[in-house]
């Protein structure tokens, strides 16, 4: 792409977002209105609602993987790995909740079992599993100084979290034995892939592996891990069509799209986030270059300004004019990029129809303004909040935060109940659904309080937080290339952010209507 410029986008963009109605039905106050003590305010709401969304799940779902906010009861939707605890580990030392994180560490030393006869999502249990195993045992051990913890915060550790990710990693170690590199999408914890596995992978779920196995190759000397991960990217990306687009699904032994369609929300989304967070944290240029011609033709065919929509990958046409709420991520690798202008113009976009309906629909028609028929639910996801907080951290610009109050409101008001935080059925009549995912409370939660906390050890630079927000160390060295914290995509002529908040400026705009 011409000047991929890897500054993280700090432009401090001359607009101030807004964030009201226009005419909507939420008339959310403004952003200018905000005062220091209530950044405070709003911070200490967020760390309440992870307090009580973390407790209502111990209450009444622990030790099965998702509460059930409705029925007061939770599932094993997950393989039963207790995916909301382990999720939520490495927040729990985020939120500082100390005595909880050594409880429950010392708790699941015990009870973590894999052999179980269950067929687990490769894809998912990695984010959310190994994931957050790997993540914990990385703030305890080696982060602990930046994190601020005290060197006998934890005398009793020993390791279990990394042996844990570990014994799991390598009962996942079968999928990849396929004629391209790319995994299988399901394995049973007990019996390997079974016969009857189906044959299509997605590019997200087959691409999105890397931070993971590449962390825990680096924490173990063994590099099988970070092989099979790698070499599992470079062969989607060897299928791009001469248009260099991937689509969204492929055929794990002959390597054949089964559809001609691509797109930067579900099923292709954190594969683009794997290419240029890999980059950032194991310093392997090959990932960079192959983020680099991905996004140029993302940029090229996808972007229809302020949306991108998804195209045929051998003609580069628009296929349809539905959004999916997963492509509200995608301004966060625009700001990684430096593309600030655009960033700011696509979480725009994606904010007014937050206004509108006070969540996002899982999709919507850009159209007619509305959820997609079987697509109106909000499941509680931070793809929004997301951007909202890569924006804030590259501008430290004071009116982003009244997204983040907004955000509050609305689930607080809209989602919250007795027994935890519920999904939405439908967000025209925020009919509620039984169900609360791990994410809500790791991800969701976290980048509110990101947003609302710019002291937070996040901001130090030397994290990459996964698709499923858990912060990796960025190693002195590893691979075959130098290293980039964060903070090093920052440095370029031009790019700075404010150092403090000062709440002078006057508010540039609304969040408009899209037309």
């Amino acid at each position: 792409m011409a000047g991929l410029n890897l500054c993280f986008g700090l432009f401090l963009f001359g607009s101030i977002i807004c964030f009201v109605s226009s005419g909507h039905s939420f008339k959310f106050m403004r952003s200018c209105d905000l005062a220091e003590n209530e950044r405070i305010v709003l911070r200490n709401q967020v760390k309440e609602m992870f307090r009580f969304g973390f407790e209502s799940y111990i209450k009444a779902a622990y030790p099965r993987d998702n509460l059930l906010p409705l029925s007061c009861n939770g599932t094993d939707s997950m393989g039963g790995l207790l995916v909301t605890l382990i999720d939520n580990l490495d927040t729990l030392l985020i939120f500082e909740e100390y005595s909880l994180f050594m409880r429950y560490t010392l708790e699941l030393e015990s009870m973590f079992n894999i052999d179980v006869n269950r067929t687990v999502n490769i894809f998912e249990t990695t984010i959310r599993v190994i994931g957050g195993l790997l993540s914990s045992h990385v703030l305890l051990t080696e982060a602990s100084e930046v994190v601020g913890l005290a060197d006998d915060f934890f005398p009793h550790y020993s390791g279990s979290l990394l042996r844990m990710a570990k014994e799991l990693a390598d009962r996942f170690l079968p999928a990849f034995d396929t004629p391209t590199g790319i995994p299988f999408g399901s394995i049973h914890l007990m019996n390997g892939v079974s016969s009857s596995e189906s044959l299509i992978a997605c590019t997200a779920g087959a691409g999105t592996l890397l931070l993971e196995f590449g962390t825990l190759s680096r924490l173990t000397g063994d590099p099988k891990y970070y092989d099979v991960a790698y070499r599992a990217m470079k062969s989607l990306f060897s299928h791009a069509s001469s248009r260099g687009l991937l689509g969204k699904h492929i055929h794990i032994v002959n390597g054949r799209w089964l559809y001609n369609v691509t797109g930067v929300g579900g099923d292709a989304d954190s594969f683009f986030e794997y290419l240029l967070k890999g980059f950032a944290l194991f310093g392997n240029y090959e990932l960079l270059k192959m983020f680099q011609s991905c996004h140029e033709s993302i940029r090229s065919y996808l972007w229809n300004e302020p949306w991108y929509l998804d195209c045929d990958i051998e003609k580069g046409t628009a296929v349809s004019s539905v959004q999916s709420a997963l492509s509200a991520f995608f301004p966060s690798l625009e700001v990684l990029c430096g593309n600030m202008n655009t960033a700011s113009r696509s979480h725009k976009a994606f904010c007014s129809i937050f206004a509108k309906f006070g969540m996002l629909p899982e999709a919507f028609n850009i159209k007619k303004l509305a959820p997609v028929k079987g697509f109106g639910g909000y499941p509680l996801r931070p793809e929004l909040f997301e951007s909202n907080f890569y924006l804030f951290w590259a501008t430290g610009d004071p009116a982003l935060l009244s997204i983040t109050r907004n955000a509050i409101w609305s689930l607080e008001n809209l989602t919250k109940t007795s027994c935890g935080y519920s999904s939405i059925r439908d967000v025209n009549n925020h009919e509620l659904d039984d169900m609360m995912e791990s994410f809500f409370l790791s991800e969701t939660c976290k980048y509110l309080l990101f947003s609302l906390t710019p002291d937070h050890w996040i901001y130090s630079g030397r994290f990459v937080l996964s698709t499923e927000a858990h912060p990796f160390l960025v190693p002195p060295a590893f691979s075959d290339g130098s290293h980039y914290k964060i903070t090093e995509l920052l440095k370029a002529p031009k790019c700075h952010r404010k150092s403090e908040l000062k709440l002078v400026e006057k508010c540039g705009f609304e969040t408009q209507d899209i037309d």
